[in-house]
């Protein structure tokens, strides 16, 4: 008998269980993903697209979100975003999603602090350009953000008047 060499071994048990199923990944309150399925219809739709669930439900992620409610993206784009649901597009979902995305929290305080600033999103070719003038926040100099936000325990969420793209 011939052997291939000491390292042909599969050493990740994986083969233990392929005949069993895993448990789901539950959905813990007061996390992120709990706040968008109960609260954000389209933004959800956006994120179960581009299978990002599992960013935010872990306590030891924390993002910051800027994302528009239901109520100002069924005027503007519903019809975008449901056709990314229906065409699958999971790269373009992938893009809007992580373009809203700062990867750590940054409290109002922090973020109304400096009149101009420069913040990377999990979008690598993406950031986001903050401006305030007069207390009005601005992301790119065309998406406002409210200064309603929603403190979560891997994330903040601030409601914005337009998603961005």
């Amino acid at each position: 008998m011939t052997s291939i060499g000491p390292y042909s071994e599969a050493h990740n048990f994986t083969h233990m269980f392929f005949d069993s199923i895993l448990p789901e990944e539950k959905e813990e309150e007061d996390t992120l993903l709990y706040e968008i399925n109960k609260n954000f219809k389209y933004f959800k739709k956006l994120v179960k697209v581009s299978n990002l669930e599992h960013y935010f439900n872990l306590d030891q992620n924390e993002y910051t979100l800027f994302i528009p409610t239901d109520e100002i993206l069924s005027c503007t784009t519903k019809d975008f975003i449901e056709n990314i649901e229906k065409t699958d597009d999971i790269s373009l979902a992938k893009s809007i999603v992580k373009g809203c995305m700062i990867s750590r929290k940054i409290p109002f305080e922090v973020l109304s602090q400096s009149n101009a600033s420069f913040y990377y999103t999990e979008n690598k070719s993406k950031r986001l350009f903050i401006t305030i003038k007069h207390s009005n926040i601005q992301i790119n100099n065309c998406v406002n953000v409210s200064h309603i936000c929603i403190h979560l325990k891997n994330g903040i969420i601030y409601l914005t008047d337009n998603l961005i793209i």
